[in-house]
């Protein structure tokens, strides 16, 4: 069966033709009439005869030559719509728009920008590599090298602008609530050993002791969503950078009551001092071990404690606690049978150690680590430290936290401090997930324009795990990331038409669509709206 094409005054007719044998000869008759073929142009009406015909079928197969099907490209299109939604969510090209009137930049900022960002939440490479790999991403516009780092010039100029606007549109969109801060800083590397009035040698909390870094302070709120940072040279010490964390607190973000949360490292007495001179309030760690004499004894009086339930780690943990009066502040001293076990486990490991120092004779330089436990004399063989290690035996299981906050009760107070762990996470996010180091851009405007870029990355970031978390639905980053990684889409070519055919969506990757209001497409599609 075949079709066949004739002439009659001037027009072509098609038919459907069946050969048949009789007496032994092939003869031909017409099964149909199709019609004139003029009537078929610009229309689609052979096409649905076709695909009528096939439904009748018992075997279904393609109207096209499957062995012509050519995939020309596959492309990510899941990361792209999420974060473009969030983008639009926060009016992300109102702001730039602002911030590059006066610039009359002649390339496509706003492109530039969200390609940066895609690369930084889905893979983060350096600008050179995110230039030679855009194509990779549906429906992003073509960007030129320079451009990036044009991009990143500007962002760093508009540092404070942008900061400032997205505070205020995440407290507008999302209610976010500042009435706690927690404020923590970490370091920076890179790999170089080239100094200059930002990159300097210094403690590094990376353990990168022979590579230039910088400072890094950050602000975020109980969620762990971010409100601001600064950089400082990488030689400064983190204590002093707490004073600028709180004049952006005050001045920049007109935040004027506020509980602000830090560890021992940071608020020292000079820091605590800051606090209440510019009127906030503090939850700080506190030494038990520094104080008077008379203040331990009543302290380590367990007698005098109260029974409290907390949820610690998503599990109910049973913790006695007491507060004690001290110039208009308190401390809120607390002991529980979980932080005492893991007091004995971490003295016990740092005496083994010490013993193992002793064998080994190894010189007394500090009495830092398990160095506290030896005993060093100079008329006597160094041995280890039995009174030492009964002095600090005693404290096991307590933990002291003190601050000036009047009407919070002590569970509220437990909970606040408890929720440093989110600015820890914060940091590990902003430096490992989204790989803000090693940095490998060299001069201060270049460093800072790719800090803000992580800035908005990680704010990014954290809305899209808030909006899943109060639909009850929380993941890692990671988690989130491989979602989206495998929401791809294939250009096909078959028999000169080009056809745009998604991945299968399931799982979570259907769920952060779906929480977003994101239309899924089509399974395919021959048009570019996919």
């Amino acid at each position: 069966m075949f079709l066949r094409t004739t002439k009659a005054k001037g027009k072509t007719y098609l038919s459907i033709v069946e050969n048949y044998y009789d007496k032994g000869r092939t003869r031909q008759k017409n099964i149909a009439s199709l019609g004139c073929l003029d009537k078929f142009k610009d229309t689609h009406q052979l096409e649905h005869i076709a695909k009528a015909l096939l439904a009748f079928c018992k075997e279904r197969k393609t109207i096209f030559d499957v062995s012509s099907l050519q995939e020309k490209s596959r492309k990510k299109w899941g990361a792209v719509r999420v974060f473009r939604k969030l983008w639009n969510t926060f009016g992300l090209d109102a702001i730039f728009k602002k911030i590059t009137e006066k610039k009359k930049s002649t390339f496509d900022f706003f492109s530039a920008v969200f390609l940066m960002l895609l690369d930084r939440l889905c893979a983060p490479q350096s600008k050179l590599a995110s230039y030679n790999g855009q194509d990779k991403y549906f429906d992003i516009k073509k960007n030129e090298l320079q451009h990036l780092y044009r991009a990143l010039d500007i962002l760093a100029d508009k540092k404070d602008t942008l900061e400032e606007y997205l505070f205020y549109k995440n407290v507008s969109l999302f209610n976010m609530t500042v009435d706690v801060c927690l404020y923590d800083v970490t370091t920076l590397y890179f790999e170089s050993v080239r100094k200059d009035e930002l990159k300097k040698f210094g403690y590094s909390k990376d353990c990168k002791f022979n590579e230039v870094q910088i400072v890094l302070g950050l602000l975020v709120d109980l969620e762990g969503s971010p409100i601001g940072f600064d950089i400082y040279p990488g030689n400064t010490y983190e204590g002093h950078t707490f004073s600028d964390a709180l004049d952006t607190l005050k001045n920049r973000f007109k935040i004027n009551r506020v509980i602000i949360v830090g560890d021992q490292g940071m608020m020292s007495k000079n820091n605590i001092q800051v606090t209440k001179d510019k009127e906030y309030s503090y939850i700080v760690g506190s030494r038990l071990k520094a104080k008077s004499d008379v203040l331990k004894k009543e302290i380590l009086d367990k007698r005098r404690y109260k029974k409290l339930s907390m949820n610690v780690d998503d599990t109910e943990e049973i913790v006695k606690y007491r507060e004690i009066e001290i110039d208009n502040e308190k401390i809120l001293c607390t002991w529980s049978k979980k932080r005492a076990e893991k007091d004995k486990a971490d003295r016990e490991r740092l005496i083994e150690k010490a013993k193992k120092m002793l064998e080994a004779k190894t010189p007394i330089t500090s009495r830092r680590g398990a160095l506290k436990y030896i005993n060093a004399s100079i008329t006597h063989e160094p041995t280890l430290d039995e009174k030492k290690i009964r002095e600090d035996e005693q404290w096991d299981g307590f933990y002291g936290i003190q601050t000036n906050c009047t009407g919070y009760d002590s569970r509220m107070i437990l909970n606040y401090y408890h929720d440093l762990w989110r600015v820890e996470e914060s940091f590990r996010i902003f430096k490992t997930h989204l790989e803000t180091r090693p940095i490998f851009h060299w001069t201060p405007q270049r460093i800072k324009g790719h800090l803000v870029l992580c800035f908005i990355a990680f704010l990014l970031e954290r809305t899209l795990e808030g909006i899943l978390k109060k639909k009850k639905i929380e993941y890692s980053p990671q988690k989130i990331r491989k979602a989206l990684d495998e929401l791809e889409l294939s250009e096909i070519d078959l028999e000169g038409q080009t056809f745009f055919l998604r991945s299968k969506i399931e799982g979570l990757a259907n769920t952060i669509l779906r929480a977003l209001n994101i239309p899924i497409p089509p399974t395919i599609s021959q048009t570019q709206d996919f």
